[in-house]
Parts: structure tokens; C-alpha cells; sequence
């Protein structure tokens, strides 16, 4: 499923009632518009200081209208700049919003990658591919912590990955597929936006 052609980052929570009240809405005061014919595959992520956008852009080869193209795609919010792009998808900040960590399939093989987001230096082969896309990062005890959809998780030590991977009991029906769909887990599936709010996607209604 696509998402319509609109990115936008929520910088405002208004409340309905009160800050618990679970029922709240959200004004977007600022969007980054796609190009025509782009979607978002997945989900977009915003960093931790929230001037920069990372997400995979989908569009249809010219040639081939049947191959989708997806594209990991980092813009500066305050200027509109894109910043990087490169053949992948599931871009995901480190704590500190300094580096950012994707699945490349740059030159058509896929490679776990980390770029610094001030020096623009990529470290590739961070990790095995076949451990899971779909991060999260996080620190445990000082340390950087990737945890992917496939329910391992590894540390780094710098920008490699500490092996051999351990893994998690999956939770029944979070972060999996629907038994017999190739769909993966979205962070927002309906609605013409994807929003930004402390780090993590939702979607406004239509």
C-alpha cells in the first residue's frame, strides 16, 4: 500500500482535554511536499533534534512501471535541501542524531549501512542482512543497540556490529506479519500524511 504524496512533521501536540486524555489531535504547522509520483515506503523518520528527515522514497522505474524504485532519502527540513540519497530503505537515527543506519542496495546488493550524518562517511557491512531490516536503535549500559523486525538485536562497537547476534521472544502479532501476508508492519498504512511526534510516525486522517 502507498502513502499519498505528502510528508508532513508534527511540531504541535493540541490536546482534546488533558495530556493523558488519549484522544488528541495534532496540528501540522510544516510539510515537505514529495515529487508527483513519489510515495513513502514504510515509514519516515525525524531526527532527534527535528531539522532532518530521513525515508525511502518510492517511485516507478520510467522502463519499467512494474519496478518500484526505493531510495533512502535525507532532507534538511529548514532549508528543503536534500542531503543524501542512495538505493535502500529503513532509515533509522542513533540517539544523538549523528549517525543513521539503513539497509543499501546500492550497485543491487543489499548491505547494512551506517552514514555520519556530519561527515557524510558511510561504513558499510555493519551487519549480515539476513539478521533483519526495519531498526531501531538504542543504547543499553553506554552502548549503541540495533534492534531489527527479525527480533535480533546486536551491539556496535563503533559502526560494527558485536558478534555473534542475539535475538528476543517475538510478541504475538507485534512487529510480524499477518500469518500467510507479505505485508510488513507499518507505522502508518491510511491517510494522506505521515507525521513525526517525538521521534515516532503516526498518520492524520483524511
Amino acid at each position: 500500500m502507498r502513502l499519498r504524496p505528502i510528508v508532513a512533521l508534527v511540531v504541535t501536540w493540541v490536546a482534546v482535554a488533558s495530556a493523558c486524555t488519549p484522544k488528541a489531535r495534532v496540528r501540522f504547522e510544516r510539510v515537505y511536499p514529495l515529487k508527483g509520483a513519489e510515495s513513502v515506503f514504510a515509514y519516515a523518520r525525524i531526527s532527534p533534534d527535528g531539522h532532518v528527515l530521513a525515508y525511502a522514497s518510492e517511485l516507478a522505474n520510467p522502463q519499467r512501471p512494474s519496478d518500484i524504485q526505493r531510495t533512502v532519502t535525507v532532507v534538511d527540513l529548514r532549508t528543503g535541501a536534500i542531503s543524501f540519497t542512495e538505493p535502500g530503505i529503513d532509515a533509522y537515527w542513533s540517539n544523538d542524531g549523528q549517525r543513521l543506519i539503513f539497509l543499501s542496495a546500492r550497485d543491487g546488493r543489499l548491505n547494512v549501512s551506517i552514514r555520519d550524518q556530519t561527515t557524510g562517511a558511510i561504513a558499510r557491512d555493519v551487519a549480515p542482512p539476513w539478521l533483519g531490516d526495519y531498526y531501531s536503535w538504542g543504547v543499553r549500559d553506554g552502548q549503541d543497540l540495533i534492534l531489527t523486525i527479525d527480533s535480533y538485536y546486536y551491539f556496535l562497537n563503533g559502526d560494527k556490529a558485536v558478534m555473534p547476534a542475539r535475538s528476543v521472544q517475538a510478541c504475538e502479532g507485534i512487529g510480524t506479519c499477518r500469518q500467510g501476508s507479505t505485508q510488513r508492519p507499518r507505522s502508518a498504512v491510511s491517510g494522506p500524511m505521515v507525521g513525526a511526534r517525538g521521534g515516532r510516525t503516526s498518520s492524520s486522517p483524511a
